[in-house]
Parts: structure tokens; C-alpha cells; sequence
């Protein structure tokens, strides 16, 4: 995929797709990494993308809540897999990394195919908004 392809993507995303998009990425990277180390090519600046993006989640991902927490865990754990992955030039480890980011990515994509209206309900993992009164009352 060439960069038309994610400034396409990103210019008519909700924010919810723009996580999607960010999770992509770190993907490809960590596969152009792997590609990288088999061709005996891999350079810090290749994994420097990674840690970017994985910088930047760390960023957003705010709160002292189990799911905020949980997902911290392993960003960092993505971290310290993709820095064995270059020190030892260990291709699994970036396998690893993209077995843990991709259902993280897969969920959301599907979150960013959601109606609008249906995403805003579940801004910040928060239920507060989903399940008032009115919905058990049958009049929401």
C-alpha cells in the first residue's frame, strides 16, 4: 500500500479510524522489519517508526481504568519485543508483536464501521452513556 492509500484513508476517517489506521501501520512496519532482518538490512531507523506509533498510543491512551491499564501492558510488552527483534535481529519477536497488535487493529476497524451515532455512545469504553434510564425503561 502506497501513502495515497493512508492519506485517503486518514482524510475520511472518524477517530475510531484513525486508531485503525495507526494500528495498520505498526503492523507494516514491524513486516517491513521483518523483511528487514531476513534481507540483512535492518537498521534502527526502521524500527524508529515502530516506536513512534507506539509513542503515540501511549499518548492517548489515558485514565486509570482496567482497559486503559491492560492495554498499556502491552504496548510496552510490544516494545520491549520489537527492541529484542532488533538487538538479537530475532524475526519471531516481530511476529509475536503483530499476533498481539492485530486484533487490537480488527477491533477498530470494525468500531470504525460503526454509524456515527453508535460510536459517540461508546466514546471513552464509557457505559454511562449506553445504558440510562430510558433504556431500561423501554423508551430509549
Amino acid at each position: 500500500m502506497d501513502n495515497k492509500y493512508y492519506i485517503n484513508k486518514i482524510s475520511t476517517s472518524n477517530e475510531a479510524g484513525l486508531v485503525a489506521v495507526m494500528y495498520e501501520l505498526l503492523i507494516r512496519y514491524m513486516e517491513n522489519c521483518i523483511v528487514k532482518i531476513e534481507n540483512e538490512e535492518i537498521e534502527y531507523i526502521h524500527i524508529k517508526k515502530c516506536k513512534n506509533i507506539l509513542n503515540e498510543f501511549f499518548l492517548i491512551t489515558e485514565g486509570d481504568n482496567k482497559i486503559s491499564n491492560n492495554i498499556r501492558g502491552l504496548l510496552l510488552y510490544v516494545n520491549k519485543l520489537i527492541d529484542e527483534g532488533y538487538n538479537f535481529k530475532d524475526i519471531d519477536k516481530y511476529r509475536e508483536s503483530i499476533k498481539i497488535i492485530r486484533p487490537l487493529y480488527e477491533a477498530w476497524n470494525e468500531l470504525s464501521m460503526c454509524e456515527s451515532n453508535d460510536l459517540n455512545r461508546y466514546n471513552g469504553y464509557g457505559m454511562d452513556k449506553v445504558y440510562t434510564q430510558n433504556n431500561f425503561n423501554g423508551k430509549g
